[in-house]
């Protein structure tokens, strides 16, 4: 291989998260809102893009902090359903610093906008038949990992 070659961008899909390091907290509020079951505690996520365009991955590295995302009431968390056919039950909270990794990642990386960046951690993706309504969202901290980066399966 010439050395031009290895010096060419690396162009593929990305897909970036970062995985929920307290799930069982999570898991115990969840069953106490009247979930029967959740997601398994490695399966707990936030995706920060999710990118079919492929891209140059040269351009940017995972970041390797953790992340404590504490309850802010001007911006309350809701409990809400997602997916074509509502079976996603979800937590969604803000986070200044998760949009604007998303922002860097589709503005500055090239990244695809797929659908609008509203952080989430799923519970259940069985939760067609659940009522929501009522349901008081986790207050706790959440606690995410570094990020990783995959291609999109």
């Amino acid at each position: 291989m010439r050395l031009f070659e290895l010096l060419k961008p690396i162009k593929k899909t990305l897909y970036v998260s970062r995985t929920l390091l307290n799930a069982d907290d999570i898991k115990k509020w969840a069953k106490h809102q009247g979930f029967d079951a959740c997601v398994s505690n490695d399966e707990m996520h936030v995706t920060i893009v999710y990118s079919r365009k492929e891209v140059d991955w040269s351009k940017t590295f995972p970041k390797e902090n953790d992340v404590e995302i504490f309850y802010d009431k001007k911006h309350p968390r809701s409990i809400e359903k997602f997916g074509e056919d509502k079976n996603a039950v979800v937590l969604t909270f803000h986070s200044k610093e998760l949009s604007l990794r998303n922002k860097f990642f589709i503005e500055d990386i090239g990244c695809s906008k797929d659908h609008e960046f509203k952080p989430h951690v799923t519970i259940t993706y069985d939760g067609k038949d659940i009522d929501i309504a009522g349901m008081k969202p986790y207050t706790g901290v959440l606690k995410f990992g570094p990020e990783t980066f995959e291609e999109v399966k």
